[in-house]
Parts: structure tokens; sequence; C-alpha cells
């Protein structure tokens, strides 16, 4: 059985490693995460809501990757309305202390505590130097998409982090993708 309990999922990005992928590759990844990210705007408990950076940042990464999610947003204009509300939200309630806007999302820095409303193109983006640095939080989450990163190694460094838990662990293009067993 797969319960959403935390209803919250995240997406950790090896930026370095997604930069060392051939182009073909890089991009068939990044393509199976913007819609993972996009599917059901957002709202599917298994969908990410937010983007946690490790190791060195590759802009040009980024910038290919910011540009997949906000195209897929851009098609539905009515959430732009939703997607001005819920980042208005979040910054005047600090749950996000700074906002990159973008023709079709909204990138916000987490603040402190909870995260706020998300959906319409709304998506939190953290920046940790190590995968462990993440795990130490102690947080709970139902789905991590790992981008660049295999799920084994995510799945061995959660194991030293107890307060940690994940339910699921998958890899681009598999957030829908429930089964008996996952690989």
């Amino acid at each position: 059985e797969v319960r959403c309990p935390e209803r919250q999922s995240r997406a950790v990005v090896d930026a370095a490693a997604l930069g060392a992928m051939t182009a073909p590759e890089r991009q068939q990844q990044l393509v199976a995460l913007a819609s993972d990210i996009y599917r059901f705007n957002q709202q599917a408990c298994a969908s990410p809501n937010t983007l946690i950076w490790v190791g060195d940042m590759v802009p040009a990464v980024r910038t290919q990757l910011i540009e997949l999610i906000a195209h897929q947003f851009i098609q539905e204009p009515a959430w732009g309305v939703s997607r001005l509300v819920n980042s208005q939200l979040a910054l005047a309630s600090g749950q996000a202390t700074g906002c990159e806007m973008h023709t079709g999302l909204s990138l916000l820095q987490q603040g402190e505590g909870s995260r706020g409303p998300v959906g319409g193109g709304v998506l939190y983006e953290r920046h940790y130097p190590a995968i462990a640095d993440w795990l130490a939080e102690g947080k709970c989450w139902q789905t991590c998409v790992c981008c660049g990163v295999s799920p084994e190694p995510v799945r061995e460094i959660a194991r030293q982090y107890p307060a940690t838990r994940i339910d699921r662990l998958v890899r681009p293009g598999q957030v829908l993708a429930f089964d008996w067993s996952q690989d």
C-alpha cells in the first residue's frame, strides 16, 4: 500500500552530474522531470513541489530545466492568477524569502517553516552543498525524484538519518508509476 500522509514531494537535482551527461541524455532527464512537475498542476501528492539542487550549480543546466518547466505552464494561462496569488501569499507570510518570476513559473526561495500553496507553476527551490545536507533536516516526503543521481545512493545516505523518511525514490518520469515494488 502506498499512502501519502505527507503529501509533499521533492526533486533532488545534481546539476554537475547532469552537466557531465551528453546533451541527449540530459535533455531526456530534464524533460521527464519537467513532466513530473507539471502533471495534474502539481496537485498530485507525488508531484515535486520543491527543487533541491545539490553540489556545484551549473547555470546552463538550471536555465534549461527552468525553461522546460515554465514552457509547460505557459500553455495554461488561467493558472497565471493563482500563480501570482500563491507567490505573493508565500512572500507575505514568510514562507518564501524571495521570488524569481519567469513567464509561466514562479520560483520561490523557501523560508523557514512549512511551504505555502503550490500549483499553477509555483515551485520552491533550495540549494545544498551535498545530498546529506538536505537529508539531515529530518523531514518526511512522499516521493523524491532523483535527477542526475541514482536513487540507490540517496537511499543509502538517508539510512544514516532516522528522522528522515522518504516513502518513494524514483527516477525522472516515474512519479506517477506506482507498482507493487520499486526498483
